[in-house]
């Protein structure tokens, strides 16, 4: 048995660890991408890709980095076990899917490694599952490849020592001015071969050469509070964190990229939250607290070091005149254990 185009599907996020998934389901299966259906969801749109995969009911739904939770999870459920032929399979990393891998054997959850890892990890036993007459667990991953995931893993998972991250954080500067599809074409030089100009420094500097000027521009917005707390859970010394704000509409580059930056110039920041106004949510980022774990106190969840919520209605984040009330509003949301917060500048 082979697989074909739209009997087998690859469901994933729209990010850097995206195209791992993508370049991981091509070379496992020895199909070129463009012979194959990938498709490429916001968090926010799994609905949407739940209605897709109702629609066209292909035999076999493969899905990458997608943060499984709750409904969606049900629902894929359901849709597999409707009719006996169907197969499903997920590849992920995200402390918020923990509770679905606990009740769905379909779901296979690693949250040290990206989901490309994880996929490259055990998407060949997989695929033995599904056709051990055609051998796919025998064939050998390609070096190219297994390079290309270490960088992409290094960054996406946040490996903040490894030798591989700044290569990773190369790749997403330019996914800042290319789609993942336009992405993949560059980093895939033949078929299934990796192209190592992918990794050349200078070639992505050129292309993203006024990144350090937009950043300067968008580090003059940010403002910066200490929040006095009670909570033993935070993994800081002390009991007052120092947190920053920016607005994602002020940030040209990957607001990624920026809270790095962040990191980087203020070696004694704790937090980043990057908030989106016309959303009324956030991104929280930290480089040594588990903020998956304070994402999902506020309805969210994500990663250990980069998760997401959103805002109850009766917090004003279009704030008008009223920014600092706003964002001490934001803060009291968050860190329900605050005892104090000040504006530092």
């Amino acid at each position: 048995m082979l697989f074909t185009k739209g009997d087998i599907v690859l469901h994933t996020h729209n990010d850097l660890d995206a195209t791992g998934c993508a370049v991981v389901f091509s070379h496992m299966l020895g199909i070129p991408l463009e012979q194959l259906e990938v498709s490429y969801w916001s968090y926010g749109g799994l609905q949407w890709m739940m209605k897709r995969i109702m629609s066209k009911d292909p035999t076999y739904v493969v899905l990458g980095d997608l943060s499984l939770r709750g409904s969606i999870a049900n629902q894929l459920d359901q849709w597999r076990r409707a009719k006996p032929e169907r197969r499903l399979i997920c590849f992920d990393h995200h402390e918020s899917t923990r509770d679905a891998a606990k009740k769905y054997d379909w779901i296979v959850l690693n949250e040290d490694n990206c989901g490309a890892r994880v996929m490259l990890e055990n998407f060949g036993k997989t695929l033995e599952e599904w056709a051990p007459e055609e051998g796919y667990h025998l064939k050998p991953i390609d070096s190219d490849v297994q390079l290309f995931i270490a960088f992409v893993d290094a960054w996406d998972a946040w490996k903040l020592d490894s030798p591989f991250r700044s290569v990773g954080e190369h790749l997403t500067r330019l996914m800042n001015i290319v789609h993942v599809e336009e992405m993949l074409e560059l980093v895939l030089g033949g078929t299934e071969l990796i192209n190592p100009l992918i990794y050349d420094k200078t070639l992505i500097q050129a292309l993203v050469g006024g990144e350090k000027r937009d950043i300067k521009r968008s580090e003059r917005g940010v403002r910066y509070y200490s929040v006095a707390h009670n909570d033993p859970s935070f993994n800081v010394l002390g009991t007052s964190l120092r947190i920053a704000i920016c607005y994602g509409g002020n940030i040209p580059n990957s607001y990624s990229l920026f809270a790095d930056y962040l990191f980087k110039i203020h070696k004694n920041l704790d937090i980043v939250l990057v908030v989106w106004t016309f959303s009324g949510s956030a991104s929280i980022r930290s480089p040594h607290i588990n903020v998956a774990t304070i994402a999902e106190k506020c309805g969210g969840g994500g990663h250990p070091n980069a998760a997401g919520l959103k805002f109850p209605k009766d917090i004003d984040v279009v704030f008008g005149n009223k920014q600092e009330e706003a964002e001490q509003a934001m803060l009291r949301f968050i860190f329900t254990a605050a005892d104090k917060i000040d504006k530092i500048k």
